[in-house]
């Protein structure tokens, strides 16, 4: 087969990624340790796989996919696979991978934008509005957002929006925005429309509706249809519930959108899991420096502020992926509220961290010798100190991963285990190169493995079941 062939072939099977993807009923994922071939001195394993544009696409693709949710299974090696968890889907964005060709990122942008359109219109197909919607505004976490909404104000631009959202008569959309907590402020929060934000906040009837616009949460999820009860779908509609508009425009839009909604009084306190609201919380989850630094100049206390024990430096160390992730923790060290006691402080299970380091499969080599040079400490033993707030992370865990409360009592189990492990033993037991590149005791490691092994919950630990990881 000569080049001209090969080349398009390759672009024939680019073309037909959709289609593989939905005629699989499981998508496997082989990643052993391996040396590459070509390359010396470079090893290939799950977390090259991760990082890996084409890679993420393909992940991204089994979630567009129509149909039934695909699950996907990690085999490392011939003991312990595991599922990919459906949360990854917005920390592994497939433009944001590595690729060697660079001009492949726009291959993929294209593949993936055709089965986003496909999946949406099969939902509303299906006349799940609500799903269709969700996957409209989750569409950056797998291709670039069009700027369809930018240069339109007032009545144009939300006329727009509401023939972007396939909008019906206002008495129907009313029922729909009663049942679902979605009002159109909260549509256009999570677009990025920001001329419809100003004219949504302008045109309120009165300054009493207007705070109540404001104040409002979208409502949890009926898992009604057999469509709401796969597991990304879930995620999708659980990942929001509760949000204001504030903590959609954190995760999803631009400062302007954010600017606009505090400028017109939106609460700052708002729904939070602990004590740090959930706008804070999106501007980490959403990868929005921007935003993160519009947010802490109006409230720079959020630094100081801890959801379920864990500080806004360390959702971010453990959270975000990729590029923008060095930049937000020089934004949050940086800041003249920022105290160095979050550094190495313990959230509720124990966890400081440097655990987080140990247990992410997706850090970056300099986001990881900018935290040692700020003093995280990699060398503390762990110690589970959940208690009695088992409660709490047990309503934690539900609502972010959909997990029962009958598997808490194998969490707890689990992390018993761990206890006296430093983040080198765990990230030399879970593969982790470049934590446990800076020297550890493999006595620690085996110790670790084996009480893990005893109580039967080494397969569980190495699929990073914790709360958010």
């Amino acid at each position: 087969m000569d080049d001209s062939s090969t080349a398009k072939e390759l672009r024939a099977a680019v073309d037909s990624i959709p289609s593989y993807v939905e005629r699989c009923s499981q998508m496997w994922i082989l990643a052993p340790t391996v040396e590459h071939k070509n390359l010396k001195g470079v090893t290939l394993n799950y977390d090259s796989w991760r990082s890996r544009g084409w890679c993420r696409a393909e992940f991204a693709a089994a979630k567009l996919a129509r149909g039934a949710d695909m699950p996907i299974l990690v085999l490392v090696s011939e003991q312990d696979p595991f599922y990919l968890n459906p949360c990854d889907t917005a920390k592994l964005c497939p433009r944001e991978g590595a690729f060697s060709v660079a001009a492949d990122v726009e291959k993929v942008n294209a593949v993936l934008g055709h089965m986003l359109h496909a999946k949406v219109d099969m939902l509303l197909a299906a006349d799940d509005l609500l799903l269709a919607r969700l996957v409209t505004i989750f569409r950056p976490s797998f291709v670039p957002t069009s700027a369809a909404y930018a240069p339109l104000e007032g009545e144009a631009a939300l006329a727009t929006l509401k023939t972007n959202l396939w909008w019906r008569d206002e008495e129907t959309e009313g029922l729909w925005c009663n049942e679902t907590g979605w009002s159109l402020l909260h549509l256009a929060c999570a677009l990025d429309d920001v001329g419809s934000v100003r004219h949504l906040i302008d045109t309120a009837p009165s300054k009493e509706e207007l705070e109540g616009m404001l104040a409002a949460g979208v409502s949890a999820t009926l898992r009604n249809s057999e469509l709401r009860k796969l597991p990304w779908h879930i995620y999708l509609t659980d990942a929001l519930a509760g949000l204001t508009p504030l903590g959609l425009a954190a995760t999803f839009a631009s400062p302007s959108v954010v600017s606009a909604l505090i400028e017109a009084g939106a609460p700052v306190d708002g729904m939070s899991l602990g004590s740090l609201p959930c706008h804070m919380t999106g501007s980490i989850l959403g990868r929005k420096p921007d935003n993160l630094r519009v947010l802490l100049e109006h409230q720079p206390e959020l630094l100081g502020s801890l959801d379920f024990g864990c500080s806004a430096f360390a959702m971010t160390v453990a959270l975000v992926v990729g590029p923008k992730q060095l930049e937000m923790l020089k934004i949050i060290t940086e800041h003249p509220a920022f105290d160095k006691k979050h550094l190495n402080m313990p959230d509720m299970m124990g966890l400081t961290p440097g655990h987080l380091i140990g247990l992410s499969r997706d850090i970056d080599s300099d986001v990881f010798n900018f935290l040692i040079e700020l003093g995280v400490k990699f060398d503390i033993p762990f110690s589970f100190t959940m208690g009695g707030k088992k409660g709490c992370m047990t309503a934690l865990m539900r609502s972010l991963l959909g997990t029962k409360e009958t598997d808490m009592s194998m969490m707890t189990k689990m992390w018993e285990q761990v206890t006296g492990a430093n983040a080198y033993d765990i990230a030399v037991l879970l593969g982790n190169p470049k934590a446990a590149a800076m020297g550890h005791d493999q006595e620690g490691v085996e110790a670790l493995r084996q009480r893990l092994e005893q109580a039967g919950c080494l397969a569980t630990f190495k699929q990073r079941c914790i709360y958010f990881l």
